[in-house]
């Protein structure tokens, strides 16, 4: 287990690339933290002075004489704004850490508590493939038929797409979300992101990298789900409930979740950042 003081030294040595920043849950918490609440911008000012001295003689010579003197002030102002937004999660997390909330031993981690997960990293835009469907499995179906030896084998195939074909509108209906996994030798995290809040577009990501991005990255998030098996999850999903109805949505619910959703064996959580350090 990682102690703070471990924390504040590894922090202090490195700067942050941030792949992931949820600013709005981060000003949420930043309002609980500091007594000034979410800090949003600074504004700097300064002023400097010059005192100019203006002498006048005047009088009749040889009868009077006199001098009259006159200070002028001259001052000048200037004024700085700066975008304070990313100051928001960096001071956050220090005060997190500060103290004491967040937590890496997720077995003894509660629901609701702030976790801290290091490892390597599978980003996955199934968006990208949601007018794909179609497409990829009639070039998969061309093939089998053509590869077909026999009359009753392309009647198979045809039999085949047409149920295929059926899942597929049912599939295309279904939300499409912007999967993330961070996984080590111990623990697996599940979780679904925000592309609003990514620091690069989920595409670049796919076309660079494909499904895992190089690197040790930290994430820290909200725990709101523990590792179950098939069962346990679908009676946790149809507990307390009586109504017909209630009953098929979670099961259905349940079924979409083992199919399109987080894997039995990994916790679930609700990303707050994701970063990776820069040595």
């Amino acid at each position: 287990m990682t102690s703070s003081a471990e924390r504040n030294s590894q922090e202090e040595s490195f700067l942050v690339d941030f792949l992931y920043a949820d600013l709005p849950r981060l000003a949420v918490l930043a309002a609980q933290l500091f007594d000034d609440g979410n800090l949003v911008g600074v504004k700097k000012s300064s002023q400097s002075g010059v005192d100019s001295l203006l002498k006048i003689k005047g009088g009749v010579p040889g009868v009077a004489g006199g001098e009259t003197s006159s200070t002028d002030k001259i001052q000048e102002s200037i004024e700085r704004q700066f975008d304070a937004s990313w100051a928001v999660p960096l001071n956050v997390l220090k005060e997190l850490n500060k103290r004491d909330f967040l937590i890496d031993d997720l077995d003894g981690a509660a629901f609701g508590q702030i976790v801290l997960v290091r490892g390597g990293i599978y980003v996955a835009d199934v968006r990208m493939l949601q007018k794909l469907w179609k497409p990829i499995v009639k070039v998969e179906n061309a093939k089998a038929f053509a590869n077909a030896k026999s009359g009753a084998e392309q009647k198979k195939i045809r039999e085949a797409a047409k149920e295929t074909e059926d899942v597929l509108n049912m599939v295309e209906l279904l939300p499409h979300s912007l999967q993330f996994r961070i996984s080590n030798d111990e623990v697996g995290c599940w979780a679904t992101l925000d592309p609003e809040q990514l620091t690069i577009n989920p595409a670049d990501l796919a076309f660079k990298h494909g499904p895992t991005i190089p690197g040790e990255w930290v994430a820290i998030g909200v725990l709101d789900a523990k590792p179950n098996t098939i069962e346990n999850g679908l009676l946790a999903s149809v507990k307390n409930l009586s109504n017909p109805l209630q009953i098929g949505m979670a099961q259905v619910l349940s079924g979409l979740r083992q199919g399109f959703g987080r894997p039995e064996g990994d916790y679930g959580f609700t990303p707050l950042v994701i970063y990776r350090p820069i040595d």
